[in-house]
């Protein structure tokens, strides 16, 4: 293998939040043994991405390649989000997140047929798991915190709702018979989870985006053996 080609979100990207600096910053992960193998690594990430997103930038930017090229797709996070200060204004209104499951599993489908074509491999990363009360606290900034509560109907719901989207990207994969990359469970099972997600719940923290980097560089260099 000589191309390493990434599509996400903002994880894949390496972004954090930096309570200091009260922003995002970059916060990459690090692929120096995919560099010293003479991996090119190209990151195509965008911070904010759904998968609609990501398959108009596949379109635009991967072209034809062959099997020396690995593409990875990392969609779910904003997919499932929701448009929160509606939510605030209409705590028993019904909404649709940003991207609903049936559109999601329809483009990504879409998304891992157009790579295959282009003539590249392919391999799927799963979802970082979020710390639903941090996230809670995160999303209900300058909104009504019990509004949103109500409509969930417990905080842990946002935590359940996201890993909906995990279990459909696994089932994706699977049913493409696609090889996934899973840096969920690298997390969950970490004794010190508190300490690998950032302030605002989803964004993982520079010890989480190490694990990220140690773990997608050692499944892509088994890939390639």
């Amino acid at each position: 293998m000589k191309r390493l080609e990434l599509y996400g979100d903002s994880i894949l990207k390496g972004v954090t939040y930096s309570d200091e600096l009260q922003k995002h910053k970059l916060c990459r992960p690090k692929y120096d043994e995919l560099n010293k193998r003479g991996i090119e690594v190209n990151n195509n990430s965008h911070m904010g991405a759904t998968i609609n997103q990501g398959y108009t930038l596949l379109e635009e930017t991967l072209t034809t390649c062959d099997k020396d090229t690995l593409v990875l797709l990392e969609f779910g996070g904003n997919d499932c989000n929701y448009n929160w200060a509606d939510v605030s204004a209409n705590p028993d209104g019904e909404f649709q997140p940003l991207t609903p499951e049936n559109i999601f599993i329809e483009k990504y489908r879409a998304a891992i047929s157009y790579v295959r074509k282009t003539g590249a491999s392919i391999a799927v990363v799963s979802l970082v798991p979020l710390d639903a009360s941090k996230f809670m606290n995160w999303i209900t900034r300058n909104l009504n915190f019990n509004n949103i509560l109500h409509w969930l109907g417990d905080v842990n719901m946002l935590a359940r709702w996201q890993e909906h989207y995990n279990v459909m990207v696994n089932q994706i994969a699977f049913e493409n018979n696609c090889p996934i990359i899973d840096i969920r469970s690298e997390f969950l099972k970490n004794r010190e989870y508190q300490m690998l997600l950032c302030s605002d719940g989803i964004h993982p923290t520079q010890r989480g985006y190490d694990i990220i980097g140690k773990k997608i560089m050692s499944s892509v260099l088994e890939y390639s053996r």
